[in-house]
């Protein structure tokens, strides 16, 4: 599995702190809640998100990993690094976050996603002895960790983590 590092090409104006990679126990799932045509460019689009949060006062990008269309796997931001992206503070400290790119209440991951997301996620959960305490039931979606409600990550994201869950 190959993992694009862009964290460097990425706007960075603040750091929201650091996470202990010991401590982190929940990997919480997002879409972009963007319609995502067929062709586009990733990068583009990243940098573009990252603009709109860094605005909103995020600091800098939402996510540590973002999933393009075609199944590219992008690390955005540094592992160690909090993000705001749960709406939960208490999980933004203890958690790992990754989006698929696209608006999963109006269409499915590509078949693409779907494989890059398993992988992702099996390589988290087993392949990382630095993160000892995210296990496959640390798997979270969105709405299952926000305070406030969001249909993210969108129902056409359901079966697929459904299937990562067994």
């Amino acid at each position: 599995m190959k993992i694009i590092n862009i964290i460097r090409k990425l706007p960075f104006t603040k750091s929201n702190g650091k996470l202990d990679l010991k401590k982190i126990n929940t990997l919480v799932l997002h879409h972009e809640a963007v319609f995502a045509p067929k062709s586009y460019n990733t990068l583009d689009r990243i940098e573009a998100d990252a603009r709109y949060q860094i605005a909103k006062g995020f600091g800098h990008y939402a996510y540590h990993y973002t999933i393009d269309n075609v199944g590219d796997i992008y690390l955005c931001v540094p592992e160690d690094e909090i993000n705001y992206h749960a709406g939960n503070l208490a999980v933004n400290k203890n958690s790992l976050s990754v989006v698929l790119q696209g608006n999963m209440e109006v269409q499915y991951p590509t078949k693409a996603q779907e494989k890059a997301l398993i992988r992702l996620c099996n390589f988290l959960f087993t392949m990382r002895p630095d993160l000892p305490k995210l296990v496959k039931a640390g798997l979270k979606m969105h709405r299952e960790v926000r305070l406030k409600g969001t249909a993210c990550p969108g129902k056409y994201m359901l079966p697929l983590i459904e299937k990562i869950r067994k």
